[in-house]
């Protein structure tokens, strides 16, 4: 029986939209499938689909969550009560399965005059945000030049230094994801970064096997035949996307990490995507953030910095979401003070 309001009508994964971003799409569903999630997937009475990932923790807690959703199609925002109303609809389509649900909207919530604004109650700032709230988004409908004269002179000039001291970019794939790890390792440590296992990286190239819609691919830096750093990048629904990055200790200098990103984005061309998403940057230019050194390489390949409003939990259960978001905030605390080897 569909929502009165939404429409919100189960179908199989199989027909989520193939204009989806990747975090909604099947080839996202399918992957985070094998890490432990249940993906139901829904149609919104607009015709968008929306994927919802379910799983159990410890304690018994059921989670839901939505990474990048609801999104209708041809529009950059998303209206405040048609969030609302899908919260309201999808809580009653899993209210067996979840005690609240996690929503990662991937654009500015707004009111119906368009100014941004927060969800209402139930809503509830999430303790921390699982997809980053700021990225850069840069064009690819144009030729190389017109993409190199839009960065900043510095980053071109990071981008043209390595190219002329011999960093060269080859397209590994998967034959060498564990040459990879092992550099990931070192920047997991020097970054203190959290990684996932081997396993989780190998079930990215595994999955795009079955779904010809997305490609995944691994390209390293070598000098001198030796491999210094290395990006994985997916294209999926016209949009390219640095998803993971690894450098090593050794030829910093020679900026592999700019020629990485330079060769991402003609890659991503090939592949049909109109524009490179370089990932999560810090919400803003401040120069006390122990992340703006990432800012400020981000933003300098050009582009437009692209806002969302991080994540928003919508309770089904309000007495164990308390309880689930106390052990969350504990556990995060843990995490970043005491153990933390970064993320």
């Amino acid at each position: 029986m569909s929502d009165a309001r939404t429409g919100l009508d189960p179908i199989p994964i199989d027909e989520l939209g193939r204009d989806n971003t990747l975090l909604q799409s099947r080839f996202w569903a399918l992957f985070k499938s094998r890490f432990g999630w249940r993906p139901t997937a829904f149609r919104l009475s607009d015709g968008a689909t929306l994927l919802c990932l379910i799983r159990r923790v410890a304690g018994g807690y059921g989670i839901a969550y939505v990474p990048h959703g609801p999104a209708s199609p041809g529009t950059t925002v998303v209206e405040k009560s048609i969030l609302a109303e899908t919260a309201g609809a999808l809580a009653e389509r899993i209210e067996d399965s979840a005690d609240f649900i996690r929503f990662d909207p991937p654009s500015m919530v707004v009111d119906r005059d368009g100014r941004p604004r927060s969800p209402d109650a139930p809503f509830v700032r999430a303790v921390f945000d699982v997809q980053p709230p700021a990225t850069v988004h840069v064009d690819l409908a144009s030729s190389d030049e017109t993409i190199l004269a839009g960065m900043k002179p510095k980053t071109r000039y990071n981008v043209r230094l390595g190219l002329r001291r011999g960093v060269e970019v080859k397209r590994a794939g998967r034959r060498a994801l564990d040459d990879w790890y092992e550099i990931y390792r070192v920047t997991a440590k020097r970054d203190r970064i959290v990684i996932h296992s081997r396993e989780y990286y190998r079930t990215l190239f595994d999955v795009a096997e079955t779904t010809p819609e997305v490609n995944v691919e691994l390209l390293v830096a070598e000098v001198d035949g030796t491999m210094v750093a290395g990006n994985i990048v997916v294209g999926c629904a016209g949009v390219g996307l640095y998803l993971f990055g690894a450098s090593s200790n050794e030829h910093r200098n020679l900026m592999p990490t700019y020629v990485l990103q330079w060769e991402g984005m003609r890659l991503c061309r090939e592949w049909g995507c109109v524009r490179y998403d370089l990932g999560g940057i810090p919400s803003s230019d401040d120069e006390s953030s122990s992340m703006h050194g990432l800012f400020r390489m981000k933003t300098g390949f050009g582009g437009r910095i692209v806002n969302r409003p991080g994540s928003w939990d919508y309770p089904i259960r309000p007495a164990r979401y308390r309880s689930y978001r106390l052990a969350e905030r504990l556990r995060t605390f843990y995490f970043k003070r005491v153990r933390r080897v970064g993320r």
